[in-house]
């Protein structure tokens, strides 16, 4: 069964020029996941299956002090929403390679809630 995902998006700069999209993105499964990066603390997410990812949205409700890496592969500061849409732009996080865990880290003095939608390929 495949699940449709629906996006919009646009960035625009005051007084001058907008750029927007939208579209849908097939995924063979999704998940919506939350946890809790405790202050100057890590946090190990399972994204489990061994598959693709196609889409990959990661949210706060704090974007101070805080990092992740999906599966061995760069570590990213999350200093704002971080929506990456399509296995092209998932993949640069880890080389393609299938998204299994994400890690957070924190040098926050206070917890962070972080909220995940992660889209897949079936595996």
């Amino acid at each position: 069964m495949s699940h449709s995902i629906k996006y919009n998006f646009v960035a625009s700069v005051s007084g001058g020029p907008s750029i927007s999209g939208s579209g849908t993105i097939d995924v063979a499964v999704y998940s919506v996941m939350s946890v809790t990066v405790p202050a100057g603390g890590s946090t190990v997410l399972d994204a489990s299956p061994d598959a693709a990812g196609e889409l990959l949205i990661i949210t706060a409700d704090s974007y101070e002090n805080i990092t992740y890496t999906v599966t061995g592969g760069v570590t990213a500061t999350l200093d704002g929403p971080h929506v990456l849409l399509g296995s092209g732009a998932v993949g640069l996080l880890n080389g393609g390679n299938p998204v299994e865990t994400i890690t957070f880290n924190s040098t926050a003095t206070e917890d962070v809630e972080v909220t995940i939608m992660l889209g897949r390929d079936a595996s």
